[in-house]
């Protein structure tokens, strides 16, 4: 079985009660309908909590869907998050349809739709009240099974 990845990056400022939108990145052409893992690294700030999302779009980037929330981190700690996306979910979630700059994440944290997702993901960040320190990288790597 071969395996490639991919790896989406976010710097998260310190500013207390905002959302960071990340760039749009393409799955490559191999991993759309394939078991995909996504391995998330996430680091908190000083202060507050973090709220890490991942998004979808369909249209090329014009309009972006929820797909993954992970778990909330607090104030200095760390999280590292494993989720497999190819599962189908019977479950129904709360998402929020939006632009570009303004699709603010609603699905509760540690909760995820059913995969598989695609073709473009975006990380989005949203920190808490009293979030302080230094700006944060948060990294998560796609990793596709074929």
């Amino acid at each position: 079985m071969n395996r490639s990845s991919q790896v989406l990056s976010l710097s998260v400022p310190s500013t207390a009660s905002t959302t960071t939108y990340g760039a749009a990145v393409a799955l490559p052409n191999s991993a759309l309908g394939r078991h995909v893992k996504i391995m998330v690294a996430m680091q908190a700030h000083t202060g507050g909590t973090l709220n890490l999302y991942l998004q979808e779009s369909l249209d090329g980037g014009t309009t972006w869907w929820d797909c993954c929330a992970f778990p909330q981190v607090t104030a200095a700690t760390a999280s590292n998050v494993v989720v497999p996306i190819m599962l189908n979910s019977l479950t129904a979630y709360a998402v929020r349809k939006g632009t570009t700059a303004s699709a603010v994440p609603v699905l509760a944290a540690g909760t995820y739709t059913g995969g598989p997702y695609g073709p473009l993901l975006r990380l989005v960040a949203v920190t808490g009240t009293g979030t302080s320190g230094a700006a944060q990288v948060q990294t998560a790597t796609f990793v596709v099974s074929e």
